[in-house]
């Protein structure tokens, strides 16, 4: 009896099947691309409407606070601009975090390998202040805080080292206007006025917020008309 070889291959997969799957990563590409071209898209209209709006690149740095100039010359900034003149300033950063791990799949009774990405943005105003100011943060209080930070109306917290004078630099009119939300939380560093954002500048909030950021700086410098006295 002649004897019959045969030779079995591992066959790959159906040829509909390999259409599928190179039509699904061409889709992811493709998908990659366009969101890559809507981002330029959207950081050139924002660049473009920031200088129609007084915000310009800054050619000098000398003279800038350090905290400013670090943000400036951070590897995570994204866009860096001056308004005016003035000595009030905005910068985006931008960076990706990637985790790794493992997860069970309950479909292959296996432990796999997952990676995951996250974007975080955050947008930074700093002003500088005249006078002197102390360092302080004013910040939403979130839950009953056992720190010994002082309290105002139980739903903000004021931090400084020298509680003394607090009452000096937070009057009641500053008060009122962190409880009508018309000024936001902030701190002051080395006297100078640094609002954050976790989020990344747009046309809708860029001067909106800039326009903010000015009328604490206006609250919280002294009034020549009543003696230098901030208490209103």
């Amino acid at each position: 009896m002649p004897a019959v070889l045969s030779v079995a291959g591992e066959a790959g997969p159906p040829l509909g099947t390999g259409l599928v799957i190179a039509a699904f990563f061409a889709l992811i590409v493709t998908f990659a691309l366009t969101l890559s071209a809507r981002e330029r898209r959207q950081f050139s209209d924002l660049l473009e409407y920031a200088a129609r709006q007084d915000w310009h690149p800054v050619s000098d740095p000398s003279g800038m606070p350090p905290i400013v100039f670090d943000a400036m010359y951070s590897k995570r900034s994204k866009l860096f601009r001056r308004f005016r003149s003035m000595p009030l300033w905005v910068s985006w950063h931008q960076w990706t975090e990637i985790s790794r791990g493992s997860a069970f799949n309950g479909s292959t009774q296996r432990w796999e390998n997952r990676t995951s990405s996250t974007t975080h943005d955050l947008t930074r105003y700093f002003a500088a202040l005249p006078g002197t100011i102390p360092d302080m943060t004013v910040e939403r209080r979130p839950r009953p805080d056992p720190s010994g930070a002082r309290p105002f109306d139980r739903r903000f917290l004021v931090k400084t080292v020298d509680d003394a004078s607090i009452s000096a630099h937070v009057p009641q009119r500053l008060e009122q206007a962190l409880l009508a939300q018309i000024v936001p939380p902030f701190t002051i560093s080395g006297n100078v006025l640094i609002v954050r954002f976790d989020d990344r500048p747009t046309r809708a909030n860029l001067s909106m917020r800039a326009d903010e950021i000015r009328r604490l700086t206006l609250l919280l410098t002294p009034s020549k008309q009543n003696g230098g006295q901030n208490r209103g």
